[in-house]
């Protein structure tokens, strides 16, 4: 079946609400370039063109093929289930509208796709070339992005700088889906085989849909951002590429590579995942390459692990106190030694025992805890008798024997046990 050229696209998208089936895009408009409104906003890709329309809640992007792609109405209902049940945050809405397009007379296929507002891989780069963080976090990123595809039984099929966008969050997501494979779709016909710079040059022996198809891609993107982040200059032979840091010869011959040779001048780091690179490039069968989490937990993570905080150092304390804090609270037990020469005030306190009364320490009579109790437990409990009928007056007692002798004597008492205990 032979499909419209790009230029026949013109006139339906232009007047999409008269040949675009897809009832969301029927209601929505084309969005021309800014720098010329005579000219349709457009991405164009090795086996399709993207144009955007713009409806009333949100933006979308159509995708129109100009080469057959065979049975690609089963493969995308299929992606399509997966996707919505596996429900991963690295994947937008899309529809497959398998009559979405008039042209010609003759009625073509379409996906109609969430539009994503950022830039691509490559003009990411490009932009933060000389912020190593930023560039070292979508490493990250995409490390992680690839890990969890291998662990749900999902792979791209067509990595590269065009198929991943850094959004305006500041995540990372996948577009372009007409080579991905999910676990039911395996071994079908894939009439894709991506960018030469990502690719393994034996790729093209193999036409069929798996789930190892982005092992050797991964390394390649991550490799690239890892070397980038480390020597901005490299960006400077590849601007005007449609590729990395690789191209096809460098992974047919990687002894004499010159990026090769370059890579492994560099940290540690950058040369243990080159080798594996080269190591990739001398398999001959790539269902035998690893994932790239298997290659790169070996890697120093400097930019993901944080230092840990030491603690201060302290000299080791000698056995002889010369000054104690006065406002330490716990209770030494046992003999103060001689060279103690300040004891803290606080440390006559008992604080292990419990329901502990500070005015104890005043008192050795253990009968009663108030102290204003002991100043009266002497105090008679007998009638008082008339002074007529005993040979004594209550004060005329001896001195020894009166109450205020004794109360005298019992604050006198108290004020030396005061003086000794502050002493």
């Amino acid at each position: 079946m032979r499909y419209p050229n790009r230029s026949e696209y013109e006139t339906p998208i232009r007047y999409n609400d008269k040949f675009v089936f897809d009832t969301i895009l029927r209601q929505g408009k084309p969005i021309m370039r800014s720098d010329n409104p005579n000219i349709l906003f457009c991405d164009c890709g090795g086996k399709a063109i993207v144009y955007k329309i713009q409806t009333q809640n949100r933006n979308y992007a159509v995708k129109c093929w100009f080469e057959d792609l065979g049975d690609l109405k089963k493969r995308y209902k299929e992606v399509d289930d997966y996707l919505k049940s596996s429900n991963l945050p690295y994947f937008v809405e899309f529809s497959y509208q398998e009559d979405g397009i008039l042209v010609n007379g003759t009625k073509y296929p379409i996906v109609r796709m969430e539009w994503i507002d950022g830039i691509n891989l490559k003009k990411f780069i490009g932009n933060s070339k000389n912020d190593a963080t930023l560039i070292k976090n979508v490493a990250e990123q995409f490390l992680k992005m690839v890990e969890t595809l291998h662990k749900n039984h999902i792979s791209h099929g067509d990595l590269q700088h065009g198929n991943i966008l850094y959004k305006n969050d500041g995540k990372i997501c996948l577009v372009d889906y007409d080579s991905l494979c999910v676990p039911i779709l395996q071994n079908e016909t894939n009439n894709l085989q991506g960018l030469p710079g990502y690719q393994h040059h034996k790729r093209k022996n193999f036409n069929k849909l798996g789930l190892k198809c982005d092992y050797f891609s991964e390394l390649v993107i991550y490799l690239s951002l890892r070397a980038i982040a480390e020597n901005p200059s490299l960006w400077n032979s590849i601007e005007q590429e449609e590729r990395l840091l690789f191209a096809e010869k460098d992974f047919e011959n990687p002894v004499t590579s010159k990026i090769f040779q370059e890579l492994m001048k560099m940290s540690s780091d950058v040369q243990q995942l080159t080798k594996s690179l080269k190591n990739f490039c001398t398999e001959t069968d790539i269902t035998k390459l690893k994932p790239l989490e298997e290659i790169a937990v070996d890697n120093t993570w400097t930019f993901t692990k944080s230092a840990q905080p030491q603690p201060p150092t302290t000299s080791k304390p000698k056995e002889t106190k010369t000054n104690e804090n006065a406002w330490n609270f716990s209770n030494s037990q046992g003999t103060t030694t001689a060279t103690t020469t300040t004891k803290s005030i606080w440390d006559k306190i008992d604080t292990k025992q419990t329901n502990t009364n500070i005015w104890d320490k005043f008192n050795t009579q253990p009968t009663d805890k108030n102290v204003w109790n002991n100043l009266n437990q002497n105090k008679t409990t007998k009638t008082y008798t008339p002074i007529q009928k005993t040979t004594q007056s209550t004060f005329n007692k001896p001195t020894n024997d009166s109450i205020w002798d004794k109360l005298v004597t019992k604050i006198s008492n108290i004020w030396d046990k005061i003086s000794v205990w502050f002493n």
